[in-house]
């Protein structure tokens, strides 16, 4: 009888002590936590930038039904700009604290000194963008700028307060980082969400701006719809054919939920209304066609 393999593996705990499986069950429960937590945040920026964006018009999120794919997909153009600053701002500091480490290590008085005047610094930061955040008022709230110097203020505060407490033998300042990054987080969201509101105000007027050069919204009717608004037109239209009236002068402002958000082709702050249209109502004859600036028709639908 052949004597076993013993050379061939056997299933047991990985290098770290901890069965394969369960290294494996942690890795990708860690993964999923990230992932929730990214999806979130891409989500609560999306959600104030389209909230912005549709305030302008006079919409409600609310009424959009937006999927949470929606909002993500709509937050890139609002958080993209905030990452590539911080990560600029992150890379000089490196920069600068490696530049700094050797001298800090060596010399705990010059670190000591160096953290203090530091903190000084990050705090009157704050201080200054909190009064900023206070004082200017943006679309949705805060201007951007004050809660952007406010969350760097923090920032700076504890990169001092972790230099004093490692290299300036400062104890008891570690638990005081803690709460100085906790107020950087909340600072930094306040920033990014300001940032948002900026953003969607921006989107709006840039598109209020291009209606002349949008594509035309055409609506046949069977029944009168009694559309309106600056630059609306209604047709009447032979009453041989299926469709008694027709609209011009409309504009596609956004389609969810089932149904169309029109904009008068002269819409103006404060001068006309968002029209909603069902993509299919029940118990008319509708029939919508998109067509480009100049009348070619693109879509029907």
């Amino acid at each position: 009888m052949p004597e076993p393999d013993r050379t061939a593996p056997v299933a047991g705990p990985d290098a770290t002590g901890q069965p394969a499986n369960r290294s494996s069950i942690g890795s990708l429960i860690n993964f999923a936590s990230q992932t929730a937590v990214i999806t979130a945040i891409l989500f609560y920026f999306g959600w104030a930038r389209s909230r912005a964006t549709y305030a302008y018009f006079g919409v409600d999120t609310s009424t959009l039904n937006f999927s949470v794919s929606d909002y993500v997909l709509r937050s890139v153009d609002a958080i993209l700009p905030v990452l590539i600053a911080a990560g600029f701002l992150a890379a000089t500091a490196l920069f600068a604290h490696n530049y700094l480490r050797p001298r800090l290590s060596r010399d705990a008085v010059f670190a000591a000194r160096l953290g203090g005047i530091v903190a000084a610094a990050g705090w009157l930061l704050a201080a200054v963008g909190l009064f900023l955040a206070l004082v200017i008022v943006g679309t949705g709230g805060s201007a951007p700028p004050g809660p952007a110097l406010m969350a760097i203020g923090f920032v700076i505060v504890v990169y001092s307060l972790l230099v004093s407490n490692r290299y300036g033998k400062k104890p008891g300042t570690a638990r005081l980082a803690m709460v100085a990054a906790a107020l950087a987080i909340l600072a930094l969201f306040w920033a990014v969400g300001a940032y948002a509101d900026w953003v969607g105000v921006r989107v709006a007027r840039q598109f209020q701006a291009s209606l002349p050069t949008q594509p035309n919204v055409t609506i046949y009717s069977g029944s009168a719809l009694s559309l309106g608004g600056p630059g609306v037109r209604e047709a009447t239209l032979p009453s041989a054919g299926t469709y008694h009236f027709r609209y011009d002068g409309l504009r596609l402002l956004v389609s969810s939920g089932g149904d169309y958000f029109l904009l008068p082709a002269r819409w103006q702050p404060g001068d006309g209304a968002v029209i909603v249209l069902p993509v299919n109502p029940a118990g008319l004859s509708i029939r919508v066609e998109f067509s480009a600036p100049r009348g070619e028709p693109s879509a029907v639908t």
